[in-house]
């Protein structure tokens, strides 16, 4: 399987969830099996790192500063514009990390959403950049 194709999986893994899981951040291992209640959970980083790990791709369930701690992912440079990433570098699967307030965070990285493709980004949630 071509890489492109690889990366297709996992957005289709993240498609999944979409509209389906609420957040919470306390639950987010149920977040493609069926918590007790029968809802399914995830956050931002735990929708993204479960669809690369239905996919077979497995980094770890990392929090949002894992994902970017983490020696086994690679940094992508994107330029960013009031706010809004050129989606030209970006290929399906890469990661944006967003900066909070929490100074206790490395470099106070406090959201990360996934690029899907089609100017559509996802963490716990659809994003349509203009």
């Amino acid at each position: 399987m071509k890489a492109e194709q690889k990366r297709q999986v996992v957005c289709d893994k993240y498609a999944i969830l979409t509209g389906r899981n609420l957040y919470n951040q306390t639950l987010r291992d149920y977040c493609f099996k069926k918590h007790p209640d029968g809802n399914y959970y995830s956050d931002c980083s735990s929708s993204i790192c479960y669809a690369y790990k239905e996919a077979g791709y497995d980094f770890g369930i990392l929090n949002t500063a894992g994902t970017y701690q983490s020696g086994k992912l690679s940094t992508v440079d994107v330029d960013i514009a009031a706010g809004i990433p050129n989606i030209s570098r970006l290929r399906k699967g890469d990661m944006l990390e967003f900066a909070g307030s929490d100074a206790n965070r490395p470099l106070k990285i406090g959201h990360v959403e996934m690029y899907c493709g089609n100017s559509i980004i996802c963490g716990h949630g659809v994003f349509k950049l203009s």
